[in-house]
């Protein structure tokens, strides 16, 4: 079957467009990041602003082809539904977002991304970064080159100590006292790694220009009390921080792991312990978190997984106080 150039469309003057087929980009920009590129084309200047926001921060790249491709497109006759939960669905090599009248599409063997939004979701930078724009691209990277790990990262230099646990267990709360104690975010919530091209060393990459905090961050940290909660695709309200804003010299997109540490569930002590790990249990609990896919994507998961573990491992019971405890990974960097 022939495939056809979306440039041979009959002028849509001409025949009804129903399907909205003719709404087209007006405006692209090219982006340098995670040790990859992509190309967001778009027909609106609030798009594009909100692609700078998630990825302008990572560096431009000169105009070009991108190792991906994201379009995401304005329907002025879209109407805004009253419910903007998120559906996150995949099946072969299809990704779906729905965002109440708002979705998306990932291709992920054409490694092309398509979405189509309402105006008011556009206007809305955070939510459409958090639901659509970021997932369309962390999706790709994952089925291709790299593996994410649930996790902050907090470090020194190009030295970095991952934060792992299950969601709201205190890893960006801890995030945000190390970054206090004047450490370093390379990330709040995902970790995307990979093999170098030699095969030995193992690269990491994350996103340290937002940090999002419980709404109940004040009680800890009474600065926050004037920030206002935002809504959050598939996640209640966060307190989202500009790191660059708040700690200019905190963010920092790539380093070398140097530990592991998981957080220990509902443990609160006055002073904070490190516990060693075996390499095995950091593996299985890691590899808990791959999502079904091909059987060489999910290979190629567990090989950086296991390199990954080959750094020390701990179990850390935190103290009540997180500085308290921001001061141990400030130590174990230091050892």
């Amino acid at each position: 079957m022939t495939v056809l150039d979306r440039n041979q469309l009959t002028a849509s003057a001409v025949f009804s467009d129903p399907l909205r087929r003719g709404l087209s980009s007006s405006s692209s920009v090219a982006f340098s990041l995670l040790g990859t590129s992509l190309r967001l084309e778009s027909n609106s200047a609030l798009v594009i602003a909100a692609a700078r926001e998630s990825f302008g921060s990572f560096g431009d790249q000169e105009e070009g082809a991108g190792d991906f491709l994201l379009e995401v497109l304005v329907d002025p006759e879209l109407q805004e539904a009253a419910d903007r939960t998120t559906v996150y669905r995949a099946h072969g090599d299809y990704v779906h977002i729905a965002c109440g009248s708002s979705f998306g599409v990932a291709d992920l063997r054409r490694r092309l991304s398509w979405a189509l939004v309402t105006s008011g979701l556009a206007a809305d930078s955070s939510y459409l970064r958090n639901s659509l724009l970021d997932c369309l691209f962390y999706v790709q990277i994952m089925r291709w080159t790299h593996t994410p790990v649930h996790c902050a990262a907090v470090g020194s230099g190009d030295r970095s100590v991952l934060i792992c646990g299950c969601s709201g267990a205190g890893k960006s709360t801890l995030a945000y006292a190390c970054l206090k104690l004047g450490l370093q975010l390379f990330t709040d919530d995902v970790a995307y790694l990979c093999l170098a091209s030699d095969g030995d060393r193992l690269l990491m990459w994350g996103n340290p220009w937002h940090l999002r905090l419980l709404p109940d961050c004040p009680s800890l940290f009474p600065e926050l009390a004037s920030t206002r909660p935002r809504p959050r695709a598939g996640h209640e309200p966060c307190v989202e921080i500009s790191v660059a804003r708040c700690f200019p010299r905190a963010p920092r997109s790539s380093s070398q792991p140097l530990a592991l540490v998981f957080l220990n569930p509902g443990c609160r002590k006055e002073d904070a312990a490190l516990e060693p790990l075996s390499q095995s249990w950091a593996f299985e609990r890691l590899q808990s978190d791959i999502i079904l896919d091909y059987e060489p994507v999910v290979q190629r998961h567990q090989a950086v997984l296991r390199r990954l573990t080959t750094v020390p491992c701990y179990r850390l019971s935190a103290a009540a106080d997180p500085l308290v405890t921001a001061s141990v990974l400030g130590r174990l960097l230091d050892s």
